[in-house]
């Protein structure tokens, strides 16, 4: 997090985020005991950067791991009923842009002002035989918290106004080895994800991986799994990758007797399963899942399992049906109470008014990320308006990619469905089925992933 005092008094306290933007947590910070309030000296204007972290007593990283510590404290955080827990979390200052140069003073008045624990846990070395002996020193070792490596920075940092996030070239952190597990293979599956490219899922024997409960793990594609050889009944090395989702290290052990399924035929791309067909459910599901990712339109509270269950009650058309819903068809949908069923309408009504680039992401249209960043300064009126060959000279399109032909087909069409639900206009859905392009007419699945684009 970040810790903004002026004058002597902290007035802001940010989440870290994605690095550019954060949440605010001043009011939440301001009632945490072992953050200090009030500066003087040279802190009094300052800006720390610190990790919010749960205070253990005797943690042994090694043989706990991670406790899931990371989201019990940002639990804590966004709970209104959670002020005397907050008791239980303290602050490590990791670094002080544009503090004392000398790194001694800098932890002395950084200790004096309450932040002990980075004085405490900041050591000089000039060898990396130093570095790997302190990371595994304090991997073995009882600590007041929960971490996950060591952070190896220069004596000297650039001034604060140059900092990027993840371009700090003056520091970079040393990971400790990841919990790992032998997992039997008890199942091997297909799946189709947004992309329609075929991937396969191995299901596991359930046992405790670190923090998190591991029952299945993903293997890639179908030529991944061929080459590394899995089948039923084999043992896998697993290990927790980042954001702890599980992952295949090596194959241990396989049986004598193989025991492999035939993969299904690809059927599916990029541009396919748009609309709600039995034979798209998988893609189908997928592009919702994403759609309503923070990555995409960002929609609060809404996931796999919600999706499933109001596509049971609420059969969808497309994949923007959802936006035609009522408040009472999502109360009437099981497991979603009064109160949650009126605020998932408020955030579907919100995904409204996101920019025109969210939705070009939430469609999953295969566009290069240099014309992705050009697109962003634009507004929908100025995209519809474009040609083909408009479309073709956006950076990284050219004429070997189907992004051009098929971001002009997709504006129109996008313009429809939306402004068709929101009342404006009347979309024109004639019979279409999962495979259809933007006209209705059909789409090759394999042979050709162009839509056939009605102009």
């Amino acid at each position: 997090m970040t810790l903004v005092y002026r004058q002597g008094r902290l007035v802001q306290a940010i989440s870290r985020g994605d690095g550019l933007r954060g949440e605010a947590w001043t009011a939440r910070a301001r009632q945490i005991p072992a953050l200090a309030k009030v500066m003087t000296g040279e802190l009094a204007d300052s800006v720390l950067q610190g990790e919010l972290f749960l205070r253990r007593d005797g943690h042994v990283q090694q043989q706990a791991g991670g406790m899931n510590a990371r989201a019990k404290v940002a639990g804590l955080m966004m709970r209104a009923d959670a002020a005397a827990a907050l008791s239980q979390l303290d602050v490590f200052i990791w670094a002080w842009p544009d503090g004392p140069s000398d790194m001694r003073r800098r932890q002395q008045l950084l200790a004096q002002a309450g932040f002990k624990y980075s004085g405490q846990y900041t050591h000089p070395v000039s060898r990396i035989e130093q570095v790997a002996q302190w990371r595994q020193r304090w991997y073995r070792s009882p600590l007041p918290f929960v971490s996950d490596g060591v952070i190896v920075r220069e004596g000297r940092e650039p001034p604060g106004r140059v900092w990027s996030p993840g371009k700090g070239e003056w520091l970079a952190a040393w990971k400790y080895p990841p919990a790992s597990r032998v997992m039997q293979v008890r199942a091997i599956r297909f799946s189709t994800g947004r992309s329609g490219r075929l991937n396969v899922v191995a299901e596991l024997e359930p046992q405790r991986l670190d923090d998190k409960r591991v029952q299945r793990v993903n293997v890639g594609s179908v030529s991944r799994w061929q080459m590394l050889d899995i089948g039923v009944g084999d043992q896998l090395q697993i290990s927790l990758a980042g954001q702890g989702i599980p992952r295949v290290d090596a194959v241990v052990w396989r049986t004598a007797e193989r025991h492999k399924p035939t993969p299904p035929p690809a059927k599916f791309n990029a541009l396919t399963c748009y609309f709600a067909t039995p034979e798209c459910s998988e893609q189908f599901l997928s592009r919702l899942i994403w759609l309503s990712s923070k990555s995409a339109l960002n929609v609060d509270g809404v996931g796999e399992n919600l999706w499933r269950v109001i596509q049971q009650q609420n059969p969808m058309t497309h994949i923007f049906s959802w936006l035609a819903l009522t408040v009472e068809q999502l109360q009437a949908v099981p497991g979603i109470s009064a109160a949650r069923g009126q605020h998932l309408w408020h955030q579907f009504d919100l995904v409204r008014k996101r920019p025109f680039i969210r939705w070009v992401l939430a469609m999953g249209i295969p566009v290069p990320q240099g014309a992705l960043a050009q697109l962003e300064s634009e507004n929908w009126h100025l995209l519809a308006a474009k040609s083909e060959a408009q479309w073709r000279t956006l950076p990284g399109v050219g004429r070997s990619e189907p992004a051009s032909w098929w971001l002009s087909c997709t504006i129109r069409t996008w313009w429809r469905w939306r402004n068709g639900l929101a009342g404006s206009a009347s979309p024109d859905f004639k019979a279409v089925s999962g495979r259809h392009g933007c006209s209705g007419r059909p789409v090759a699945p394999v042979s050709s992933a162009a839509p056939a684009c009605g102009r």
